[in-house]
């Protein structure tokens, strides 16, 4: 049965090539304030993640509703007595060049809401974490540009609308930073899935963890680390 408290699965990228990220800040040109970054990861290494991530389409597919929200669990339901369930755009698809010809890369999206309503219903701001190479939390997180090489944890989160279309959005949960491209670092976290790379390094502080903000994908806003 569907919960109002849902454990997203999570899975921690292949390492990728930052596209237009919008890390530290949320992007709200188009509405609502998002958090943002597409990893560009050769198609070879992104497989394993890909698998994971259809692994849950194919459960709403199927008619599993454990993950969804009751509202979405609702039309589920709906779209599949109707036999009006469809898969939207997958939050991973094949690069191509200007010609249409694969170059071998796929380009993953995540995202997170850039404000969230704790458990009075007050509306907070997210701020996004981060780890540098050696899986040391940062606690001020610096200018994330594009081409920075990254990793970051996704809280897998299925959901479907009004049209019967469904999908698994990538939240964003953690972000590593291995190679930092910039215009000029926290608290104990778990960093389980995580390995340890040659990179961008930095300082844990002994008094970070003060002021916390949410987990990016957390969907009630609960403060919880989950897996951290």
């Amino acid at each position: 049965m569907p919960n109002n408290r849902i454990e997203y699965p999570k899975k921690v990228s292949p390492k990728g090539i930052a596209v237009y990220p919008h890390l530290n800040k949320p992007d709200d040109k188009f509405g609502d304030p998002t958090f943002k970054v597409t990893l560009r990861v050769p198609e070879e290494d992104a497989q394993d993640f890909i698998s994971e991530v259809q692994a849950v389409l194919d459960r709403i597919k199927a008619g599993k509703d454990d993950l969804l929200r009751p509202d979405d669990a609702k039309r589920l339901a709906q779209g599949l007595k109707q036999k009006k369930l469809k898969a939207a755009e997958p939050a991973f698809v094949q690069e191509t060049d200007d010609d249409g010809t694969p170059t071998g890369d796929v380009l993953l999206k995540f995202k997170a809401a850039g404000q969230y309503k704790d458990k009075d219903g007050n509306i907070k701001q997210r701020t996004i974490r981060f780890i540098d190479a050696a899986k040391q939390p940062i606690t001020k997180a610096p200018e994330v540009w594009g081409g920075s090489t990254l990793r970051v944890r996704a809280q897998l989160m299925p959901w479907v609308n009004g049209q019967f279309s469904y999908g698994v959005k990538l939240g964003i949960d953690l972000v590593q930073i291995i190679e930092l491209r910039s215009s000029g670092s926290g608290s104990s976290v778990n960093t389980a899935g995580f390995d340890d790379e040659d990179g961008y390094t930095t300082t844990a502080s002994s008094d970070a963890g003060s002021n916390r903000e949410a987990p990016a994908g957390v969907s009630d806003g609960s403060e919880e680390d989950g897996d951290f």
